[in-house]
């Protein structure tokens, strides 16, 4: 068994922890963990290569450039299992572009990819050489070509137009077996990226019945027609706080089938309740946190972000979601590029000289990613408190272990399992790691 706590300003540090053996008398601070009530089995942890991230890549000295891309997907290190990867341009792209630009591009397969050989290839193929395998990899379009809107452009939102649906989708098809044909795991696509924000960057709107009719009657079939029933479909890919209202409409009409799960965002606020809710409606689809991302003017305050990250994702856990994607792996010190101005920060940044320079927020999402092994198992839990965000997990080796989330008071816990208590103390402002093995407490 052992115990420590990631602080700000102190880094990792190590807890002393007492164990008490059949003590049934200890009453106060108790966190109850129960190993044989099972909840989600997690997938694991990733992060979002877009055309700025490779952009900064591309920039930076070739050694720490791979140092980077090591620390998320080494499995001795980050450990991260999947990449999200933007089709044609979004917010983070140097400019705007797309693949293709009218229906006889489609029709001839003018397909130009150099954006993608430029700025994603090179680090795709780097991100699967640290992994050690080939990486799956989840595709979100944020729009169609202006040509196929009926507001004529990329961004502001706009909506599909009927006689483009199928032309989209075989778009889509294209890009996906564009992939697979360099030989990617093409593993997942969601339908559209925030489907419900007019944006001043990229962006496109769609009903909760567009976006299932165009599912259902357009990019499912076109899907099977190529060959790729074995990629996952995943709906909604935008803010939790609309999850549940969302699918109430998209999962009719027999679409239930046709999708894997649900894919949300961060933003919002906590709404966790949402994906426990939808976890009992639909017990065997998987819930995707698909982004998340703070501000740029919070890449210097590292106890915020410890707070903040913690909070999302440890909130994300013990309700219901299964895999994980932070935003951006990098970006520039200005938290770009960004071809609108929409800045954010990045768990790794850089210098004005493109060094890269690495924010709490990393500390958080590797120590996750490096605990939480895919095929654990979230287990049930209770608390003296709800002022800690906690959550426990049951490893494939059925070691455990319990997450405590940071806090600004000082804590005595006392971690019962069975008979056994484990006492020891939870530190302000810190993320706190409990691990002990099957033979310990049973």
């Amino acid at each position: 068994m052992k115990a420590s706590s990631l602080c700000t300003g102190l880094g990792w540090v190590e807890v002393p922890v007492t164990r008490h053996a059949n003590d049934r008398k200890m009453e106060t601070n108790i966190i109850e963990l129960w190993p044989s009530m099972e909840r989600q089995t997690i997938n694991g942890f990733g992060g979002a290569l877009t055309h700025a991230s490779g952009d900064v890549l591309n920039h930076m000295d070739p050694r720490e450039a791979k140092e980077v891309i090591n620390n998320y997907y080494d499995p001795c290190k980050g450990d991260y299992r999947f990449v999200r990867i933007p089709i044609d341009s979004c917010d983070f792209s140097p400019s705007q572009f797309n693949a293709a630009s009218s229906v006889q591009d489609i029709q001839e397969d003018w397909f130009d990819f150099s954006y993608d050989e430029r700025y994603i290839f090179p680090w795709l193929d780097e991100i699967c050489k640290a992994a050690k395998k080939n990486i799956p990899i989840l595709f979100s379009p944020w729009s169609p070509p202006a040509f196929m809107k009926d507001n004529h452009s990329r961004l502001q939102g706009g909506h599909l137009l009927e006689q483009m649906r199928s032309w989209w989708a075989q778009y889509l098809v294209r890009y996906l077996k564009e992939y697979q044909r360099r030989g990617y795991h093409v593993w997942g696509l969601t339908i559209q990226n925030e489907p419900n924000a007019v944006q001043t960057w990229d962006s496109c709107l769609y009903s909760a019945e567009e976006e299932r009719d165009f599912l259902k009657d357009y990019l499912k079939p076109e899907m099977d027609r190529q060959n790729l029933q074995e990629v996952k479909v995943f709906f909604w890919d935008h803010n939790k706080e609309r999850l549940l209202s969302r699918s109430k409409t998209f999962l009719t009409q027999n679409v239930a089938s046709m999708v894997a799960g649900i894919a949300f965002h961060g933003y919002c606020g906590d709404h966790f309740q949402a994906l426990e809710l939808y976890r009992k409606q639909h017990p065997d689809h998987q819930m995707i946190l698909s982004e998340f991302c703070m501000g740029v003017q919070d890449r210097y305050d590292f106890t915020k972000q410890l707070a903040v990250y913690g909070h999302e994702f440890l909130g994300d856990l013990a309700y219901g979601a299964d895999t994980f994607l932070d935003w951006n792996l990098i970006l520039d010190q200005t938290g770009g590029p960004n071809h609108v101005g929409n800045y954010c920060m990045a768990p790794i940044m850089t210098d004005k000289a493109f060094h890269p320079w690495y924010t709490m927020a990393f500390s958080v999402l590797r120590t996750l990613s490096s605990v939480i092994v895919p095929e654990s198992k979230v287990i049930e839990h209770t608390a003296f408190t709800n002022k800690l965000d906690i959550v426990a997990v049951k490893r494939p080796d059925e070691s455990i272990c319990l997450i405590i989330g940071a806090t600004h008071e000082n804590n005595e816990v006392n971690v019962r399992i069975g008979e056994t208590v484990y006492a020891f103390p939870v530190r302000p402002d810190s993320l706190t790691i409990f691990e002990v093995g099957k033979k310990e407490y049973e």
